[in-house]
């Protein structure tokens, strides 16, 4: 029986739902849970795909943001960086590109559900962790120094911010011009 699969374990599967009927198949219940679940991950089926089924598949999120614009030409949605942000980005140009270049592919991954970063220094990490939060990627720092690194988790909503980091700095006037 299916009950001697979980044996040992802490759980096991409800009794109800371990088989809807004659039929073999999934009840409504499960189908409606895997549903919610796969939407608040930002899964799609595989069908949808158009890849294999894959345990890890459906991880991939955009890295080129679609650029609405209003009435007036005015892009909607632009990310707009604090000014003491961009200076400390414009003094730590190269970990920015390196950064950029790795969170590009990382989203690009459809196999990656998070990614561990080599270990830094204290502003390295702030500059991390602040900016992670344009991209909607959840980050949190382990271990102790000197070999305390970043961990970084892609979200439902992740995505790559327009314009980058990168681009800002390098078009940035000074402060309060944005």
């Amino acid at each position: 029986t299916m009950d001697g699969a979980f044996a040992g374990t802490a759980f096991a599967p409800p009794i109800a739902s371990t088989m809807a009927g004659a039929a073999g198949g999934p009840d409504d219940g499960r189908v409606q849970r895997n549903r919610a679940l796969a939407s608040a991950l930002g899964v799609a089926p595989s069908a949808i795909r158009g890849a294999q089924p894959s345990y890890n598949s459906g991880w991939a999120r955009p890295t080129r943001p679609i650029i609405e614009r209003d009435e007036f030409g005015n892009e909607l949605g632009r990310t707009e960086y604090d000014d003491a942000f961009v200076v400390l980005a414009r003094e730590r140009m190269n970990e920015l590109l390196r950064l950029e270049r790795r969170w590009k592919a990382f989203l690009e991954d459809d196999r990656a559900a998070s990614l561990p970063l080599n270990p830094m220094g204290r502003e390295s990490r702030r500059l991390v962790h602040e900016y992670a939060q344009h991209w909607k990627i959840k980050t949190e720092s382990f271990d102790p120094e000197p070999k305390r690194y970043v961990h970084c988790v892609k979200l439902a909503d992740t995505c790559a911010p327009h314009p980058l980091l990168s681009e800002a700095v390098r078009t940035w006037r000074g402060p309060g011009t944005g």
